[in-house]
């Protein structure tokens, strides 16, 4: 018993030095995160005013490298900070009313010109029942999409890159969206399946050698959707492409009054089809 006992007390002192070392560690990387941004925002802002002198070509490329690493830097430090915040328990979802098809042709327009520079198609499809209001939080769910688009047309050399959304109404009042990613690059075996989620993890040393990547994109994002009531899943054959499907619970938002003046009828040629669905 008293064995036992000892045994006991050690795992337990041993538990308690885990915890608080993962508690600085947390606390350190978040500090560490904020001291360098601070600098580092001083750096792309400085770059940015550069690149709006009069340079010769040679300069111009130069301070476009500067830009493109700090930009780099600043995203990689940005998923440190969050994956601390999610760590800590201290990053909060903040759901407010919004036009979530909006969103999501907001976020396909960043990644346009890079599919189109690949020759790739990029295709965005939704249910025509998909709610035209929901309450969500658009920043984290931007950030998700955001990383699975980046992700498709990194790995995709040809083909292309599609995303199909649709919502399936709850018990509860609520929706279930579901925002799939499908592509046709160079999917991944089940064992690459099996870690794809571990953070600071990649499918293997090739593939960080040839594509980059911190590997926070996919934790931070599956953790994301599960802090929002969904999930974050993958299927994919090798050599054939990958499928993620990110899901979260969003309420249904009463539509936008529509504070815009009615149009004057001895003025009809000012009409236009603007706020019109079809």
């Amino acid at each position: 018993v008293t064995t036992a006992k000892t045994l006991e007390a050690e795992l337990r002192s041993a538990k308690e030095m885990a915890e608080t070392s993962s508690s600085t560690k947390s606390q350190f990387l978040a500090n560490m995160s904020h001291e360098i941004r601070t600098p580092l925002n001083g750096v792309l802002g400085m770059a940015q005013a550069l690149e709006a002198e009069n340079l010769t070509p040679s300069q111009k490329e130069k301070v476009s490298v500067i830009l493109d690493s700090g930009k780099s830097l600043m995203a990689l430090l940005n998923d440190v900070l969050d994956l601390t915040k999610i760590e800590a328990g201290k990053l909060e979802i903040s759901a407010v009313p919004g036009d979530f098809l909006h969103t999501m042709k907001r976020t396909r327009q960043l990644f346009q010109s890079t599919a189109e520079d690949k020759g790739l198609e990029l295709i965005v499809r939704y249910d025509s029942k998909f709610p035209q209001r929901l309450s969500y939080d658009p920043t984290r769910v931007r950030q998700c999409v955001s990383n699975l688009l980046s992700n498709a047309i990194k790995f995709t050399a040809q083909g292309s890159v599609e995303v199909a959304i649709s919502a399936k109404k709850l018990d509860d009042g609520q929706h279930m969206v579901a925002v799939e990613v499908s592509d046709t690059g160079i999917g991944m075996s089940a064992d690459t399946i099996a870690k794809l989620f571990t953070v600071f993890t990649q499918a293997d040393s090739a593939t960080t050698r040839k594509f980059g990547g911190s590997g926070l994109g996919l934790a931070i994002s599956r953790q994301l959707a599960r802090m929002m009531g969904g999930d974050l899943t993958v299927s994919s054959t090798e050599g054939r492409g990958s499928t993620f499907c990110l899901t979260f619970k969003a309420q249904e938002a009463a539509p936008a009054a529509n504070t815009a003046p009615a149009a004057k009828a001895a003025e009809p040629s000012k009409r236009t089809l603007r706020g019109l669905r079809v």
